[in-house]
């Protein structure tokens, strides 16, 4: 059994789940802060430290789960539960995956340098060739991600521009034959966008109004301002100014890789 060295164990794993972090986000189509997704990061190289603890399994089990919970609430914004517990799994699978390619990899090339306890993995080899080893297991489950991804039709396929006067947030719009939201008092179409895609032009954000909506999961409301400028464009097509429309804030990201979803009811301005 190789020796463990606590320094290269904490270093290793903190990079290893910078890169499950990063394939958890890409895979969601989830918007990350550096500084957060390092900072998760940090939290599951520290927890790796139970490789070298004697616990029973079920105790094991407990803490690679309080630990995983702990990791995913820092490195992404809280956008409810059901969204907290898709990030979760997701999180877990892609751990599980990533950790078997590595050791493929390093067992194709005869070594037994391996050792796994508590469902960690500390290889006793140089970290340049783990960061090399994790960076490849990474790369080809990405690349299976982009080619197995669905995508929408490019008919279906908008970008919206959001400005406040100073900056502008460009996000990628879904058409959505279903969504006919208006503004209650004033009629204007409503146009729905991820808010943390929307942060940089909320400084200046006017007084918000409540839009209420009905879906097939239920009924709530959504805040909703009209910003200074909005401008639509469909792909090989000219942009349109469509300033005027109310933009409702969402706490998920409306739908897969998209930011923003936009109706007919815009469209036909």
């Amino acid at each position: 059994m190789p020796v463990i060295y606590v320094d290269i164990l904490i270093v290793l794993n903190w990079f290893i789940d910078w890169l499950l972090l990063l394939l958890t986000a890409q895979l969601l189509h989830l918007p990350t802060r550096r500084g957060r997704v390092v900072l998760g990061a940090a939290v599951g190289g520290v927890a790796a430290c139970q490789l070298l603890l004697t616990i029973p399994a079920p105790l094991s089990l407990l803490l690679h789960g309080i630990g995983a919970a702990l990791i995913i609430r820092i490195a992404f914004a809280w956008r409810g539960f059901k969204s907290y517990l898709r990030q979760l799994v997701t999180f877990f699978c892609v751990s599980a995956l990533l950790s078997g390619l590595v050791t493929a990899l390093w067992h194709i090339s005869g070594s037994e340098a391996v050792v796994t306890r508590n469902g960690v993995i500390y290889c006793d080899i140089s970290p340049l060739t783990v960061a090399v080893l994790s960076a490849v297991s990474y790369g080809i489950i990405r690349l299976y991600e982009r080619l197995t991804r669905k995508r929408a039709p490019e008919a279906l396929e908008y970008t919206v521009t959001v400005g406040d006067g100073q900056r502008a947030v460009e996000c990628r719009a879904l058409y959505d034959t279903g969504l006919h939201l208006r503004e209650p008092f004033s009629g204007a179409p409503v146009i729905v966008v991820n808010r943390e895609a929307l942060q940089p032009c909320m400084q200046t954000a006017a007084r918000m109004r409540m839009v209420p909506y009905r879906t097939v999961g239920g009924s709530g409301l959504l805040e909703a301002f009209v910003p200074h400028s909005v401008t639509v464009k469909r792909r090989g097509e000219a942009a349109r100014d469509i300033s005027g429309v109310y933009v409702a804030l969402s706490d998920d990201p409306p739908r897969g890789e998209y930011t923003a979803l936009i109706g007919s009811d815009v469209l036909e301005l």
